[in-house]
């Protein structure tokens, strides 16, 4: 008897499987970020689990009061504007797509509308605040070597964090001068390494990252940065990272949200139009070693070079 108990605690409920299902199409069909999938996960446990302290077993018999008291619940969990309409979006794609599937007849959320989000201007550093930043020593050995490369590639490549830290060694071409980066849903694009940011980065892949890799003992990685073990730098170790240089150089205290806002990212950028073949998109930021505002370069098909 208790071992089929533990059987039956072991098995997943059905709104949890059709919540795996739905995750499922949003990471293979769909291609969105390992991290949103995340975001999305942990949003539909918190949903599957309410649904179930309300003794609902099936997606059948949530009602549109139902969602309400979901997000009135969030709400008053103390959790932001933006965590709640997060929630409500993936609880909102989860109904639709069990409506497209078949799984139910009714979607609950269909009248629900998203919150309007208060829009912010992001912050950014002017070019006197990133010459202080990069042009402070660092510390010595591989951990400063590091750290420099880090913002500089952040800064002259244009990054966000989270394309930084999912950089491999495989996609750092810097005899040809780019590096290949995995942004937003897998999509791909080149960004130019030239200049300080390409310096920065060869003297620490050189002298600094092998000896870090020394360290993980069994557990190498293909990862451009590592941490102290060898092993891939996360998203919150580079957060620390520039915190620690803004302290460092007694900076202005938005370092906090750089991997949300981007901070090293110069502040406007400038669209233009090239001729090139019609199979792929190719999204490119130009040095602002060269040029003082970033360059989004666009496909466009049979269009001549503006």
């Amino acid at each position: 008897m208790p071992a089929n108990k533990e059987h039956t605690e072991a098995t997943p409920s059905s709104l949890a499987v059709a919540a795996g299902e739905y995750l499922d199409y949003l990471a293979v069909e769909r291609g969105l970020a390992r991290n949103t999938i995340v975001a999305y996960r942990r949003d539909l446990t918190t949903y599957c689990a309410y649904l179930e302290r309300a003794g609902i077993v099936s997606f059948e018999e949530v009602t549109r009061q139902v969602v309400e008291g979901f997000v009135a619940d969030r709400r008053g969990g103390g959790y932001s504007d933006a965590s709640v309409e997060r929630a409500l979006a993936a609880v909102k794609g989860l109904h639709a797509f069990l409506v497209r599937d078949g799984a139910v007849a009714q979607n609950p959320t269909a009248a629900l509308r998203l919150p309007k989000k208060a829009e912010r201007l992001p912050e950014y550093l002017s070019v006197e605040d990133v010459s202080a930043l990069l042009d402070q020593d660092f510390p010595e050995g591989e951990m400063g070597l590091r750290d420099h490369a880090i913002l500089e590639v952040l800064y002259g490549c244009g990054l966000r964090v989270s394309e930084l830290v999912g950089l491999d060694v495989g996609d750092i071409h810097i005899d040809d001068g780019f590096v290949l980066v995995r942004g937003k849903g897998s999509k791909e694009r080149l960004a130019p390494l030239v200049g300080s940011a390409a310096r920065a980065l060869t003297h620490y892949i050189d002298d600094g990252r092998t000896l870090l890799a020394a360290h993980a003992h069994g557990t190498e990685t293909l990862a451009v940065f590592l941490n102290k073990n060898g092993r891939r730098l996360s998203r919150q170790a580079v957060h620390a990272i520039c915190e620690r240089a803004r302290r460092a150089k007694n900076g202005r205290s938005y370092f906090g949200h750089c991997h949300q806002k981007r901070s090293l990212r110069p502040n406007r950028p400038v669209t233009i139009k090239v001729q090139c073949r019609p199979t792929r998109g190719v999204n490119i930021f130009l040095d602002p070693c060269c040029f003082s505002l970033p360059v989004r370069v666009y496909k466009r098909r049979f269009l001549s070079a503006v």
